[in-house]
């Protein structure tokens, strides 16, 4: 795989209640927006908003089966913006 996607995955995973834009993850491996966006589908099979939503949604299953945290933290906690984002997302996945 890519050095650049690895390490964009990395810092996607450490920081992913943050909000990402496809113009700063690009800015840090010094690409093209639309370039990274290819270049990450291509390596992963998913583009980096579908990926940063994969795994927020993956995190936040994993709290509502481990926890008793109530819904809005957890959706916070893993990065969605708002409640409403948060369920709309889970249910249509």
């Amino acid at each position: 795989m890519d050095r650049r996607i690895l390490f964009l995955k990395q810092k996607i995973i450490k920081n992913l209640p943050s909000e990402f834009s496809i113009e700063e993850l690009a800015e840090e491996v010094n690409l093209s927006p639309s370039y990274l966006h290819a270049l990450f589908k291509a390596e992963t099979d998913q583009t980096p908003k579908h990926f940063i939503c994969a795994l927020r949604l993956e995190k936040a299953c994993n709290l509502l089966e481990t926890t008793f945290k109530q819904i809005k933290e957890i959706c916070f906690e893993v990065g969605f913006s708002n409640q409403a984002v948060f369920t709309r997302t889970f249910k249509k996945k």
